[in-house]
């Protein structure tokens, strides 16, 4: 047996809540949101998870509260970007800085980040090095 993940939208498409049911309540999208429906008396869901042997994400992220459906891309995607200059990836649903984060790695040793952090510096337009201590 499958447990889907069903995702809770407002009238704006966003995420409010997440709910699993077990698949013989929901053996197709379609069966689960009736199911809801009729339980939540709320008529707005969309699958965002199937957890079984092929655990299959349909719509590219998991909706978790604070995201949005988008129709067009039948995706949840991040609701908003975190600065004005970046934008939305519509392959992967995230937002992306206009300039590549940089990455580092220790000297000597196999790859492993730098545990020096990167900070988006939105006045440049770009990453700006935070040396931990």
């Amino acid at each position: 047996m499958a447990t889907l993940y069903f995702a809770k939208l407002t009238e704006n498409d966003e995420v409010v809540t997440t709910i699993t049911l077990d698949s013989q309540y929901a053996p197709t999208e379609l069966a689960g949101q009736k199911y809801l429906n009729s339980m939540y008396k709320w008529n707005k869901w969309r699958q965002t998870y199937r957890d079984d042997t092929d655990s299959v994400n349909p719509r590219g992220n998991y909706g978790s509260y604070g995201w949005k459906y988008r129709e067009d891309l039948d995706m949840f995607v991040e609701a908003a970007a975190p600065y004005a200059s970046w934008t939305l990836n519509e392959t992967t649903g995230k937002y992306e800085a206009p300039v590549a984060k940089p990455e580092t790695y220790l000297s000597g040793q196999e790859p492993q980040f730098h545990p020096d952090e990167y900070h988006w510096n939105e006045s440049s337009g770009q990453w700006d090095r935070v040396v931990m201590a």
